[in-house]
């Protein structure tokens, strides 16, 4: 693998780990949120930004798993 490559893998899987620390993190807070029965728009609005985020980490892992 030349070392353009192995730059671009390797950024990918450390994009990928932090999205999922990330989501990890949004996904306390929404739970949280729903012990304190808090009713916002914004729950849904995270739900959809914590599905993204492992969208995203699903096709950086993915990604890097085929070079």
């Amino acid at each position: 693998m030349e070392l353009d490559a192995l730059l671009a893998s390797s950024l990918m899987l450390g994009a990928s780990e932090a999205l999922d620390r990330i989501g990890l993190e949004l996904a306390e807070l929404h739970d949280a949120w729903l012990d304190d029965d808090v009713e916002s728009p914004a729950v849904p609005w995270l739900e959809a930004v914590i599905t993204e985020l492992g969208w995203w980490s699903g096709r950086l892992a993915a990604e890097t798993s085929s070079s």
